[in-house]
C-alpha cells in the first residue's frame, strides 16, 4: 500500500478516494495470502484402523477377543470394575440408555422450537425491513427524490444514510452530513423532519459564536452561513453540482425536493465573513443557484 501516494488532507474528496483506494490494496493483500496459504501437513494424524480401535470413535461392538487384548477396553473395564456394585447400579439408572434417549429427545425437541422461533423472527424482520424500505421508496418517488452512489463514507461510523419514513406524520426523517469545508471538520445530524427549515437545523448546532473549539475565528453562527447542497447533476452519477442557496430559512424537503443525492443529503456550510474560502469553493466546484418550484 506505500504505493499509494497520499492525498491532499484538505481536499474531503481526495481523502474519501484515498481511503477507498487503502481498503481495496488491503483487501487485495488478504486475497493474495488466502489464496498462497498452506496449511500445516506435518501433524500427527489417526489412521482408519487406530480411530476404529478407540472406544471413543468405534462403530462396533468390541469383541471378546478385543476385550481381552485392546489396552484402552481393558483400562475402562478396570475403571468399571473398580466401582462399588451399589454405585454401578445407581449410575445404569441414572445414567442409561433410556434416560439418556428421553434427555436427549427432550434437548433435541428444544433446539428444534428455537430453531422455528428464530427462522420465524428473522423472516417477520426480513418482511418488515422489505416493507418499510418499499414505502421509503414510494415517499422519495413522490417527492421527485433519488439516491445515488455515496461519495463521503461516513455510514459505516455514524449508520444507515436513508431516510426513514415516520407513520405517525407521513414525513420523512432525513440523516444529514454537514461540511465545514474552511476548518475541515464535519457533523452528523441522525435525524431530521423534512418540514424542519435548515435554518433551525444551523442554530441548533451554532447558536452563537465560539460554541465549538475550533471556531478560533468567532465566525461560526448560524447567522453567518453560505450554505450549499451537494448532489449529482440530474440523472448523472459521475457529475456533482453544489446547490447555494440564497437563504437558510428553507424546508428541508423543499431543498432535496426534485435533486440525485449523492448517498445522503450533504450541506456544506462556510461562514459568509470568510471570502476567500467562498471564492475558492465556487472556483472549484460546479455551482448552480437554488430556485424554489
Amino acid at each position: 500500500m506505500s504505493d499509494i501516494p497520499a492525498p491532499d488532507f484538505n481536499d474531503p474528496k481526495q481523502v474519501a478516494a484515498y481511503n477507498t483506494r487503502v481498503m481495496a490494496a488491503m483487501e487485495a493483500e488478504e486475497e493474495e495470502f488466502w489464496a498462497n496459504y498452506n496449511p500445516r501437513t506435518d501433524l500427527p494424524t489417526w489412521t482408519d484402523e487406530e480411530m476404529e480401535a478407540h472406544p471413543l470413535y468405534m462403530t462396533h461392538t468390541p469383541t471378546e477377543e478385543e476385550m481381552k487384548t485392546n489396552p484402552n477396553l481393558l483400562a475402562l473395564e478396570s475403571l468399571i470394575e473398580e466401582t462399588p456394585p451399589q454405585e454401578r447400579c445407581e449410575n445404569f439408572k441414572e445414567r442409561g440408555w433410556i434416560r439418556t434417549l428421553k434427555t436427549s429427545q427432550k434437548v433435541m425437541g428444544q433446539a428444534i422450537d428455537e430453531l422455528k422461533k428464530s427462522r420465524e423472527r428473522r423472516e417477520k424482520e426480513k418482511l418488515e425491513d422489505h416493507g418499510e424500505t418499499a414505502e421509503v421508496d414510494s415517499a422519495l418517488e413522490d417527492r421527485s427524490i433519488s439516491i445515488g452512489p455515496v461519495i463521503y463514507d461516513f455510514c459505516s461510523q455514524y449508520g444507515s444514510c436513508t431516510p426513514v419514513l415516520d407513520h405517525s406524520s407521513g414525513l420523512l426523517l432525513w440523516p444529514i452530513l454537514f461540511l465545514y469545508d474552511s476548518v475541515m471538520q464535519t457533523d452528523w445530524q441522525k435525524s431530521v423532519r423534512e418540514d424542519v427549515k435548515l435554518k433551525q437545523i444551523a442554530k441548533d448546532m451554532f447558536p452563537n459564536k465560539g460554541c465549538v473549539p475550533w471556531d478560533t475565528k468567532k465566525e461560526f453562527v448560524y447567522s453567518n452561513f453560505q450554505a450549499y447542497l451537494e448532489c449529482y447533476v440530474e440523472e448523472s452519477d459521475d457529475t456533482v453540482v453544489m446547490v447555494k442557496l440564497n437563504t437558510l430559512n428553507i424546508r428541508l424537503g423543499k431543498i432535496l425536493k426534485g435533486r440525485r443525492l449523492v448517498g445522503m443529503a450533504v450541506f456544506h456550510l462556510i461562514p459568509k465573513t470568510d471570502v476567500a474560502t467562498i471564492e475558492r469553493f465556487e472556483d472549484e466546484n460546479r455551482i448552480e443557484m437554488f430556485q424554489e418550484n
